[in-house]
């Protein structure tokens, strides 16, 4: 799963997005497929992830 360490309600908008960015390049360099990082950018979208508005599908 996509490692979300250090990213809490507090966290700023740009640092949380460099930190999953990140960690979305290495399951690519460990040859995950288009659709393996699809479904676990799904799966945090479902859970609690913070700022709530990180993974929205609406952005303005």
């Amino acid at each position: 799963m996509i490692e979300l360490k250090n990213i809490n309600n507090k966290s700023e908008k740009t640092s949380s997005i460099s930190t999953i960015s990140y960690s979305l390049e290495n399951k690519l360099h460990q040859n995950a497929t288009r659709d393996i990082l699809y479904k676990e950018i799904t799966k945090l979208k479902k859970t609690t992830i913070s700022p709530k508005t990180l993974l929205s599908s609406t952005h303005n």
